[in-house]
């Protein structure tokens, strides 16, 4: 007895052919060629029948109207694939509702854990098609999403949106961006503005999108006004890096205006470090000329970004005039890790160490709020001359704390104290870029949680 199988492909192709000429351990190898290793309990021969080697196989193709323009293949089958017995149970397949279920899932952003809990609950309230008939003695199909269903589910996904899934990443967008090819999309063509393929080991993939709408929130909320810059990991299995840029409507929302994705260096062992600012510099600039063809000019006033010292030197190159903002969440978040790390001390008084800890804050918050970087500076000196006073302590318990209180002291002295970069965290950079901007002080926003909220609901729920 020999079963045939058939797959559909998005050019008018159908190919049929013999489940004895299908070999698992090939496929896996030509999978590892392509750069995907998977665990043989993923790839292990499900198929009932044994591999003999039968190359019987037939190929339809149609014709743009659907009709039939040409059969060919190879009709005859081996010995072995003809007396061919069944090594194991063929696989039971799920029933088709349970797969459209879980497809309309994913396009609202569920995770698989939501579609297996929504098929449990529907499997039990007898809610899927054909349920008040079926018996599971009998029946040849199943209602269970079960992990091997997981593939076919992103497959049917994949195909459902146009996705070639047997072809790598890079050339479905190689193909999807160049006119002469048949899966040209124009739609994604005319969002794109910089594009990269890596051609070579050494090259990066670059692939920089903005739509027309996103053009024009670039323009009528970015221009002349504030913008936000940050990068995002962990976007999908590849090696990629995903920066994005985002503006402030009138309504204090964020809008995101461009996507700048790139892979890592060739050899790189942590993607998320595998940048530097030339690459920034060189995706931010294709922007902005992208930008001034469409506009004549862009040119953002103030640029609020985390910690990343790369991020900054890229927006300076394309801006020289701009005004940078450290976000004041990572500015704390930085201050505080070192802060904790200098009094988780074991031992000690906690008195002195909650007092240490209490007048370091206080004296942060003052930090902040400074507008002259000489009164910054008079600030520290205070505050060092406070913490001398109680090395001298009666109570030798005060020695410890405050020689850490001393040692934060010169970590914010010598790390952040330059005046450019104070210039970026204190008072008077939000006060320069409401200037320039031409609105009030609390119009400048003190973080980038718009674009932070952006790439959790971007992950969690369109990725």
């Amino acid at each position: 007895m020999v079963e045939f199988t058939s797959w559909g492909s998005f050019k008018p192709y159908i190919f049929f052919s013999s489940k004895c000429g299908y070999d698992s351990h090939f496929c896996q190898l030509l999978e590892q060629t392509k750069g995907r290793n998977r665990k043989e309990e993923d790839w292990r021969r499900r198929v009932p029948f044994p591999f003999t080697g039968c190359l019987a196989h037939v190929e339809v193709f149609e014709g743009a109207n659907g009709s039939i323009s040409r059969i060919t293949g190879i009709t005859e089958h081996n010995t072995a694939c003809s007396s061919a017995v069944l090594e194991r149970l063929p696989p039971v397949p799920l029933h088709e509702h349970v797969y459209e279920v879980a497809l309309e899932q994913l396009r609202n952003g569920a995770s698989i854990t939501s579609i297996q809990q929504k098929n449990r609950e529907m499997i039990q309230a007898h809610s899927y098609r054909g349920m008040d008939t079926w018996d599971s003695d009998t029946a040849n199909i199943w209602y269970i999403f079960l992990p091997t269903d997981h593939t076919a589910l992103y497959q049917k996904a994949a195909r459902g949106i146009g996705v070639d899934a047997t072809e790598l990443p890079q050339y479905n967008i190689d193909n999807w961006l160049n006119p002469e090819s048949s899966e040209f999309k124009r739609e994604i063509a005319e969002a794109v503005f910089h594009y990269s393929a890596r051609a070579e080991a050494g090259d990066r993939f670059e692939l920089c999108l903005a739509t027309p709408e996103m053009d024009e929130a670039a323009h009528k909320f970015a221009h002349k006004s504030q913008l936000i810059l940050d990068g995002t990991f962990g976007v999908c299995s590849s090696r990629l890096l995903l920066f994005i840029a985002m503006a402030i409507d009138e309504d204090r929302k964020g809008l995101p205006i461009a996507l700048f994705l790139f892979s890592a260096a060739t050899g790189a062992k942590a993607t998320h470090a595998s940048y530097n600012t030339d690459i920034l510099t060189r995706l931010l600039s294709a922007w902005k000329n992208h930008l001034m063809k469409k506009f004549g000019a862009f040119e953002p006033r103030s640029c609020i970004t985390d910690t990343d010292t790369k991020e900054r030197g890229a927006l300076l190159r394309v801006w020289p005039s701009i005004i940078l903002l450290l976000c004041k969440f990572h500015l704390r978040q930085c201050w505080t890790n070192y802060r904790k790390k200098l009094l988780n001390f074991k031992g000690g008084s906690d008195f002195w160490k909650n007092h240490v800890r209490n007048a370091l804050y206080s004296f942060e918050v003052q930090l902040i709020a400074t507008v002259e970087h000489a009164n910054a500076l008079e600030l520290i000196a205070h505050q060092r001359a406070y913490f001398t006073g109680l090395l001298e302590h009666q109570d030798v318990e005060a020695k410890h704390p405050a020689q850490a209180g001393l040692t934060h002291l010169k970590y914010i002295e010598v790390n952040w104290m330059s005046l450019s970069l104070w210039q970026s965290w204190s008072e008077w950079g939000r006060i320069a870029a409401a200037a320039a901007i031409g609105i009030p002080v609390d119009g400048i926003i003190p973080t980038t949680n718009h674009l932070e909220s952006f790439n959790a609901i971007l992950k969690r729920k369109y990725i």
